[in-house]
């Protein structure tokens, strides 16, 4: 078994997962299921997204949606020109 298995996200208890998650959101950050969605379904179903995508000339994609959701990438900096 790899380290990386061992230190995985989804070996850890709920608790530790909950105050993570927690944590983040205090700190401000989105997380993946930001609004109930994933990273694919917000790539047909976010109309500011697609439209900003669009704007910036790139396909929407989920890791063009991860970008968007953290603040970079070019359909975010799109959106707010």
């Amino acid at each position: 078994m790899s380290i990386h298995n061992k230190c995985s996200w989804r070996n850890r208890s709920p608790e530790y997962r909950a105050g993570m998650l927690k944590k983040a959101h205090e700190a401000g950050l989105s997380s993946m299921y930001e609004n109930g969605i994933t990273n694919r379904q917000m790539t047909e179903q976010d109309a500011g997204f697609v439209d900003a995508c669009q704007k910036a000339g790139v396909k929407a994609s989920k890791r063009q949606a991860s970008k968007y959701r953290r603040g970079m990438g070019e359909a975010y900096n799109a959106k707010s020109n």
